[in-house]
Parts: structure tokens; sequence; C-alpha cells
């Protein structure tokens, strides 16, 4: 496990893993979660290009796609849509689904794991703080912040 946070070294990280489970002869699948904003880092396109090279089918990258990052909307920052096709361009298997819907994430692992040859990449189409987004403020300064104790107690509440 490795929390790398906005710096892009999350798939970097995985890629190694991957070929060492490869090296090792298991079975075992890596997988790592990016946000959409932090794909404007250069080291997860070179490692996008090196999964590819390898053809590290055990593999699976998982973008939340939420349309923000810490500095503001990625569309302003850097609009990397649509990011599918980009994946594919790479020569990734790239799966676009609705985040927040468990049939879909479920089915698009599945789908995942069977794909041979190729890394694949899920690009989960999310909205930022889902289910309780209406607490949070479009600052994006409070990206990186806990919620305050009325914030947490109504949100609480909101998901029962």
């Amino acid at each position: 496990e490795a929390s790398t946070g906005s710096l892009g070294q999350g798939l970097s990280i995985g890629v190694g893993a991957a070929l060492a489970a490869r090296l090792d002869n298991t079975d075992a699948r890596v997988y790592v979660m990016t946000g959409d904003g932090e794909l404007g880092e250069g080291q997860n396109w070179e490692a996008c290009m090196s999964a590819a090279k390898y053809r590290l089918d055990n593999l699976v990258l998982i973008v939340d796609q939420n349309g923000f990052q810490q500095t503001g909307p990625t569309a302003e920052v850097l609009d990397l849509r649509p990011l599918a096709p980009r994946f594919e361009a790479f020569g990734w298997f790239a799966q676009e689904i609705n985040g927040h819907d468990l049939n879909e994430i479920l089915l698009a692992f599945d789908k995942a794991k069977h794909i041979k040859g190729k890394p694949s990449a899920i690009v989960a189409r999310t909205i930022k703080g889902y289910p309780i987004q209406t607490l949070l403020t479009s600052d994006p300064n409070h990206h990186g912040k806990p919620l305050t104790k009325d914030e947490a107690e109504k949100a609480l509440a909101m998901i029962g």
C-alpha cells in the first residue's frame, strides 16, 4: 500500500508492483486509484506507456473523475477529457462508468479481470462529496480540509 497524494507517483509504484507480481509468477492483481486532477502529472503518462509496453494485464487503474482538484475545476486547470480514449491511445483497455453505481463498479472490475495483454483503466464519473455534496462549498480550498463539526453532524444525518 502507498498513499502518494497528488504527485502522480501511485501509478508508477503500481507498474512496479505489477511487474514484480509477474516476476514472482503470482496471479496477484494491482489496483491503483487516482483522481482526474492528479493525471496532470506527467509521471502518470510515463507509467501508462510502461504498463502498455510490458502488457501488464494484472494492473487496474481507477480514475475518480469528479472534475475538481485542489487548485480548482479540472476543466480550467488542465482539461484531459475525454479520458477513456486517451488511455486507449496509450494501449490500455478503458471503460467509463458511473462511479456511484455499485453494480457498474463490480461489472467493470470483472471485465478488467478478463482482459489479457494490456492494462485496464476504469474511469469512474463521480460527484465530488457525493452524497453530501450540498454541504461542501465551491471553494477549491475546501478540497483537502476536513468537515467542520457542524458539517460532519449534518453529513452523518444525511447518510443515516
